[in-house]
């Protein structure tokens, strides 16, 4: 069907969960298709999905019909148009909000505040690598029963350290309850489903980092988003 959303997903995929989460927050989820990827069977790395993402990676995004042969997304409802492909999980939640017109709801009313969204995004992926470490080192002797984590696990946690301490340190100014301004944004749903992880897992010392205690502790409470974590909850149980 012409002009259907579809996001590509993975449940244990930090990143997707936090595309998943917006949807579903931006109360979009019976606009958006999410067709879930096999990650145990590699299907990420088949001819199939790397045609969306060549980096064989989740979330990717597809808007059937979505591009007009000028460029632009397409508004009309009789032309040939192609499909619209799309990865990375900023760049899909930057999209899809301003599609809805709500970006401003989730990157800021002024330029000063989207900036600092857009600053915590550009420095996410130093909390992602630490974390995921972690994380993937914990499932991978599920995959492959030789795989040895221990030094991984070890570094992963020097890394993961350095970069709840810069947390600690930087963010959370204006607000305890958000990482960056005074409202929920898109920097707080990334951020939130890395350190989630990692808490479910028991992989830090909450009592370390007391503002990013209270902060996950806050998100904690919404229970709008609880309900995107369920999977990852039942695969720590």
């Amino acid at each position: 069907k012409k002009g259907t959303i579809i996001v590509y997903s993975v449940d244990l995929s930090q990143p997707a969960r936090a595309v998943r989460s917006l949807v579903g927050l931006c109360g979009k989820s019976d606009e958006v298709q999410v067709e879930k990827i096999d990650f145990f069977a590699m299907e990420h790395k088949k001819p199939a999905f790397l045609a969306i993402n060549p980096a064989g990676q989740v979330p990717a995004l597809k808007v059937v019909g979505g591009l007009c042969t000028c460029g632009d997304p397409c508004t009309c409802k009789n032309c040939e148009c192609g499909d619209f492909t799309l990865y990375e999980s900023h760049a899909i939640a930057e999209y899809l909000t301003k599609t809805w017109g709500v970006y401003e709801n989730w990157w800021g009313a002024t330029i000063c505040e989207q900036a600092k969204v857009t600053s915590y995004l550009q420095w996410h992926p130093n909390l992602r690598k630490a974390a995921s470490l972690q994380f993937f080192t914990y499932i991978m002797p599920n995959m492959n029963p030789d795989f040895d984590a221990k030094d991984l696990l070890v570094q992963g946690q020097k890394d993961l350290d350095a970069a709840l301490t810069f947390m600690e340190a930087n963010f959370f100014k204006e607000d305890p309850n958000h990482i960056v301004g005074k409202t929920l944004t898109f920097a707080d749903l990334q951020a939130y489903s890395e350190t989630k992880a990692n808490s479910e897992f028991g992989f830090f010392d909450h009592s370390t980092y007391p503002k990013v205690t209270a902060w996950l502790k806050n998100m904690d409470s919404n229970e709008k988003l609880s309900k995107y974590y369920d999977t990852l909850r039942g695969f720590a149980a």
